[in-house]
């Protein structure tokens, strides 16, 4: 079970809402980051194994015909790893932000937070917002994936 939350005790639903606000944001700052991550890395392993496909096949030297054979498995190995690894995290950050606007629901609440947007905003329009940085690593993991099976079928 996952620990749980612990937030300073505030004078006031106003100050409890702002304590956790700066909290989600933190965590969706990183959640972009881990996205950016990603995106940087998954760039460069692209990049990498598209020039190691279009090298010649027969290498200047015998000695980099053995790197060359191992790199061609071993850069979508590393990109698939490194997709799984930012996904867990991904999945982990969004779960820290629900259950920090759940303590907030959970809180009681008090006059000084009547014109304060909702915390637990459940639109479709803010999900929509939220799928990016599900989906990205799940689309890079699935192409890294299908070249592995390819690669070795």
């Amino acid at each position: 079970m996952p620990e749980a939350t612990i937030l300073p005790k505030p004078t006031s639903s106003a100050e409890l809402y702002r304590i956790i606000r700066e909290r989600i944001d933190y965590e969706e700052n990183l959640l972009n980051q881990r996205v950016i991550w990603l995106i940087f890395s998954q760039s460069f392993l692209v990049s990498a194994y598209a020039i190691m496909l279009n090298s010649p096949p027969e290498p200047k030297s015998p000695m980099y015909g053995d790197l060359q054979s191992c790199l061609v498995w071993l850069l979508p190995s590393l990109a698939l790893i490194l997709s799984i690894i930012i996904y867990i995290s991904v999945i982990s950050a969004l779960y820290h932000i629900a259950e920090l606007r759940e303590s907030f629901e959970t809180y009681p609440k008090d006059d000084t937070i009547e014109r304060f947007p909702a915390m637990n905003d459940t639109s479709f329009i803010r999900r929509l917002g939220g799928l990016p940085p599900i989906l990205v690593p799940l689309l890079f993991i699935a192409a890294w994936a299908f070249l592995l099976i390819k690669e070795f079928a």
